[in-house]
């Protein structure tokens, strides 16, 4: 006859099916994001420090031992120019990936999933789930669409 003879069974297993796995995956890749941001990010200081330390261990070596300074010129010229250098690459990682704009991108559509599961969940009828549903779905391709436009924004190209 086709009637839906369990409303609720229907609703609570789309919403297992379909809802907390998105959930899961943007809570899983606003970690993973995040995560990935706070390394490059401690790379980068690491290499920055290590570039202020060499600059002021060669300006102290040029004051009180200006021989020991010319025997070890290759290592200062790696700390001055490549550390930095290295640290650029790395800055420009960063934000060609906008780990953290994805990070935060990832919670806010995990928190509006999360949202639309507890309401699906207290749906009193079938149209009111369905309803649910259909928000659920318009805050995911809302989150595709934001990550396209973004990642669109970033082509790369090779200078040639």
């Amino acid at each position: 006859d086709g009637a839906i003879r369990d409303p609720a069974r229907l609703v609570r297993a789309l919403g297992e099916q379909e809802l907390d796995p998105q959930i899961s995956y943007h809570r899983a890749a606003a970690h993973a994001a995040e995560s990935l941001d706070h390394r490059l990010h401690l790379i980068g200081l690491v290499l920055f420090c290590a570039t202020v330390i060499g600059c002021l261990v060669l300006i102290a070596g040029l004051l009180l031992a200006p021989a020991w300074v010319a025997a070890n010129s290759k290592i200062f010229v790696i700390l001055s120019a490549g550390l930095p250098a290295v640290g650029t690459a790395i800055f420009g990682i960063r934000v060609q990936g906008d780990f953290a704009g994805t990070a935060q991108r990832s919670l806010s559509t995990a928190a509006r999933l999360a949202e639309s599961a507890i309401e699906a969940r207290n749906a009193t009828d079938l149209p009111r789930a369905a309803d649910v549903f259909e928000e659920a779905a318009r805050a995911m391709l809302a989150d595709l669409g934001e990550w396209q436009i973004a990642h669109q924004q970033r082509e790369l190209v090779i200078p040639g």
